[in-house]
């Protein structure tokens, strides 16, 4: 399943945020490189401890989302 990441960020001496999208085709070095990093890092998580919602890196996967 293809991964998409977007990241949101401001542009110099603006308040405007624009985001900006990659997909990740499955059997890509990249993919593969992210599909190891979540499965090495399941544990530790907490909504508690979630990312501002203006900025971060978002990852959608079919149903997961994650937000860091």
């Amino acid at each position: 399943m293809p991964v998409t990441l977007t990241t949101e960020r401001a542009n110099p001496g603006t308040t405007i945020v624009e985001p900006s999208q990659v997909t990740l085709p499955p059997n890509t070095p990249e993919h593969r490189r992210l599909q190891k990093w979540v499965a090495e890092n399941q544990r530790g998580w907490s909504q508690a401890f979630a990312a501002n919602p203006s900025g971060g890196i978002i990852i959608h996967a079919g149903k997961l989302h994650l937000h860091f």
